[in-house]
């Protein structure tokens, strides 16, 4: 009970769980996830304390077999993908390898009981952005067992699910970079707390109990506003995950419209735009902007728009100047999309498309009346 001792092996436990999966199961075997757990349990237990001791049961949890619920961006941000843009297949089943319920016989642990849930989710509604964060990857570790998501529901998660949901909202609407009011670090930890919520809103929708104490309607406004607004596209991978999670469960009401469109617009377009630029890997490029031009050859002027928004002219260009084949040709009818719109007339130009267009129509190469045509909607 001496609560400098405490402090001193929470903060030991916690760098040592970090370096080595044999410390995690070592602590396993020795009882110490109980200990860890009484921590947790006690209300006096100091904030950095308590954070710490989430944070390593977490970590044990993750390296149990029978607890391993996927929480990596690697599992959903997947370039190639995310390249290939078709909500209702690629990410679909993204979404579904990513949050189906594991089949776990085993799961049933007497320390994670009614008094533990009830507490984290406690903590999960009055902390910090940053204990927030823990706080709910160690829930969604445990919503992998039916039990404990029954247990999360009867601790009325939920309404704190939302609460969360909502302070999403409010830092998409502020997350602006241009916007120095909040400091970066908050506005990361911000966006690390509300996906890491939203991952456990998605896993506990497994459940029909928790899906039918939930207040669909609401929640799905809210995810909405949150894929709409400025979050970072890695909140956004989440967020685009649950909606598709809720509309399988038919939770989602028509009437409020295309949420597909939405996710395109809002989550796809972006993640593609971003590959084109950041991917070192040509063979990624090249799907991204194959994969874009299959979206905007629809003819949705919302999402050539998209393009734009997402900055996508500039790569566009580049790929013109650097690519050749299927590569050059869908960059070059993309472009050609959104040359239509008078609006991106000037950034097409300062992206220096002109003189390679000029190029490509002059040595004749196997696309130039595409390269032609798109020189001609342009006032050069």
């Amino acid at each position: 009970n001496d609560v400098p001792v405490r402090e001193a092996s929470a903060y030991a436990l916690e760098k040592l769980s970090g370096s080595s999966s044999k410390v995690c199961e070592k602590i396993r075997v020795e009882d110490g996830r109980e200990l860890l757990v009484n921590v947790l349990k006690d209300s006096d237990t100091p904030v950095e304390q308590l954070e710490k001791t989430i944070h390593v049961l977490s970590r044990i949890l993750d390296m149990e077999p029978n607890y391993y619920a996927s929480t990596g961006s690697e599992d959903i941000v997947d370039d190639e993908k995310c390249s290939q843009g078709n909500v209702d297949g690629e990410l679909n089943g993204m979404s579904q390898n990513l949050l189906k319920q594991d089949e776990l016989d085993s799961c049933s642990d007497s320390i994670f009981d009614f008094d533990v849930i009830s507490r984290l989710i406690k903590v999960l509604k009055e902390s910090s952005p940053s204990l927030q964060e823990k706080c709910a990857t160690l829930l969604e570790h445990l919503a992998a067992c039916e039990q404990h998501g029954t247990a999360m529901t009867a601790a009325r998660s939920e309404s704190v699910i939302e609460a969360v949901l909502e302070m999403g909202v409010i830092h998409g609407t502020t997350c602006n970079p241009e916007n120095l009011d909040e400091p970066p670090t908050i506005m990361v930890e911000v966006s690390q707390a509300v996906g890491a919520t939203v991952r456990l809103l998605t896993k506990l929708l497994n459940f029909d109990i928790f899906a039918r104490s939930i207040n669909s309607v609401r929640i799905v406004a809210l995810l909405r506003r949150m894929l709409q607004s400025s979050v970072p596209l890695q909140s956004k991978d989440w967020v685009t995950a649950c909606l598709i999670k809720l509309e399988s469960r038919g939770l989602v009401d028509r009437s409020v419209g295309d949420i597909g469109m939405e996710i395109t617009i809002y989550h796809t377009i972006p993640r593609l735009v971003e590959q084109m630029m950041t991917s070192f890997s040509s063979e990624m490029k090249r799907k991204a902007v194959i994969e874009l031009n299959r979206i905007i050859s629809g003819g949705v002027m919302e999402y050539t728009t998209a393009v734009a928004t997402a900055g996508g002219i500039f790569p566009l260009v580049k790929m013109i100047e650097e690519g050749e084949g299927d590569v050059l040709e869908a960059s070059l009818a993309v472009l050609y999309n959104l040359s239509l719109d008078p609006e991106n007339h000037p950034p097409i130009i300062a992206a220096g498309a002109v003189p390679l267009l000029k190029r490509i129509v002059h040595v004749e190469s196997p696309h130039w009346n595409r390269a032609l045509q798109l020189l001609r909607t342009l006032p050069v």
